[in-house]
């Protein structure tokens, strides 16, 4: 006889969104630590899930009605870096962005960069980038700033209280090998 094992998603909806992805956000920071035995595409996988997660917990703010639907869109439509976020998302999702963000044309770049001392499978080094509106966005500091951002106004909004005592300290922006 075999089991399945089933959760209730409904016990704490928000609390498992931000969970996963911290969980995912975790993954690309340790596979950009350890790139020479990664190849790039893995590296881009774990990263548009990364994205995706983190811009999915505006639907789970909503959805669990804990704020206004306006008080976090205003909050996601305010921040520079969750609106990046947003188009890489839908852009990986839909293909087009009819609506976008910042830029519908995004591109996600490797840069050539010695000093930064990333080099997928051996090969150059590397420092991936995201190109939007003339802007480039260094993808760790994206990801930090995705995480941070919303850490604070899930603390600020007071949230998740049950759980803030477990929520990981603010990082730096910048990574400590750099």
């Amino acid at each position: 006889m075999s089991y399945i094992h089933a959760r209730n998603m409904q016990a704490a909806p928000i609390q498992e969104q931000w969970l996963r992805m911290l969980r995912w956000y975790e993954r690309v920071k340790k596979i950009i630590k350890n790139s020479q035995s990664h190849p790039y595409e893995d590296f881009m996988d774990f990263l548009l899930v990364y994205f995706n997660q983190c811009f999915c917990m505006r639907d789970w703010i909503i959805e669990a009605g804990v704020l206004s639907q306006e008080s976090v869109n205003e909050f996601f439509n305010s921040s520079e870096s969750l609106k990046v976020c947003r188009d890489v998302t839908n852009g990986f999702k839909h293909l087009k962005i009819n609506k976008p963000s910042i830029d519908g044309n995004f591109m996600i770049c490797s840069e050539y960069d010695p000093e930064f001392g990333i080099s997928f499978s051996n090969k150059n080094y590397n420092e991936v980038v995201i190109l939007a509106a003339y802007k480039k966005y260094s993808v760790l500091e994206l990801i930090e700033n995705c995480k941070n951002e919303l850490q604070e106004f899930i603390q600020r909004n007071s949230i998740m209280d049950e759980i803030n005592e477990l929520l990981p300290p603010l990082s730096p922006l910048l990574p400590e090998n750099k």
